[in-house]
């Protein structure tokens, strides 16, 4: 692995990269880094009892999944909504590719949620909110 820090942050990596607890603006520009070209995926909890589950963040493919659940829609219905082809829509629930930036925002906005990756918990308010209409 080789990882190279400028001003705008490179990132050189060969393989499936993870992460925890990784701050906001920084896994966006991981996003943005691999342009929707990669998959990242969470790290497998710690040994560690006094992490709350419910805090751990989703996968973003799992987000989508749940979200299109909880609203009923199909990878057609997603794509329509944000500009994306069906397939591809697909492969993002899959978790073989990962949507860019602008796509996770137009999914965001696409679900009524603030931005995806969500947490369990954040998830669970979301389908009471939803269960709630």
């Amino acid at each position: 692995m080789k990882t190279t820090y400028t001003a705008d942050l490179t990132l050189t990596y060969s393989g499936t990269l993870t992460f925890e607890n990784v701050p906001e603006n920084i896994y966006h520009a991981i996003i943005r880094l691999l342009d929707g070209k990669g998959v990242l995926e969470p790290l497998p909890p710690a040994d560690n009892p006094s992490r709350d589950p419910e805090e751990e963040r989703m996968s973003i493919s799992e987000t989508i999944w749940e979200l299109m659940k909880m609203q009923n829609v199909s990878c057609e219905d997603v794509g329509k909504g944000v500009d994306a082809r069906p397939d591809t829509v697909y492969r993002w629930v899959k978790g073989t590719r990962t949507p860019g930036e602008i796509y996770l925002r137009d999914i965001a906005n696409y679900f009524g949620v603030d931005h995806i990756p969500m947490t369990r918990k954040e998830m669970k308010r979301k389908r009471d909110e939803y269960n709630e209409k």
